[in-house]
């Protein structure tokens, strides 16, 4: 992932998503939920907008600067709704295992700490 711009104004780095996925460039906006909840609390004033796919990095910054570029990189929607569905799935499992693992290790340490405790 790449950074492509920043953003003071979420309205804008939605409408660059929207105008780069209309073109088959996948991209992410970070820092969406903190600046939504106000950056007086989460201190995020700026939003970024990603190129989720290095090689669409170009692509994206050129079609920004000029409406007029040509993109060769760009995607069709199936395949974008494929890596995005893919990427959540990844991402659960990832995240499933995390708290597996977490999860069990807490128990035996627990269970250590018990038996040295009233040993």
């Amino acid at each position: 992932m790449q950074l492509i711009e920043q953003y003071a104004s979420l309205p804008d780095a939605q409408n660059a998503a929207i105008r780069l996925r209309r073109e088959g460039i996948l991209t992410h906006i970070s820092s969406l939920n903190s600046y939504v909840m106000s950056g007086l609390f989460t201190g995020a004033v700026r939003v970024g907008l990603w190129s989720v796919l290095d090689s669409q990095y170009e692509d994206a910054c050129k079609l920004l600067a000029n409406p007029e570029h040509i993109v060769t990189t760009g995607l069709s929607e199936d395949e974008l709704v494929l890596i995005e569905k893919n990427a959540k799935k990844d991402s659960y499992d990832f995240f499933n295992k995390l708290l597996w693992y977490s999860g069990l290790t807490i128990l035996g340490l627990i269970a250590l700490l018990s038996y040295v405790a009233f040993k």
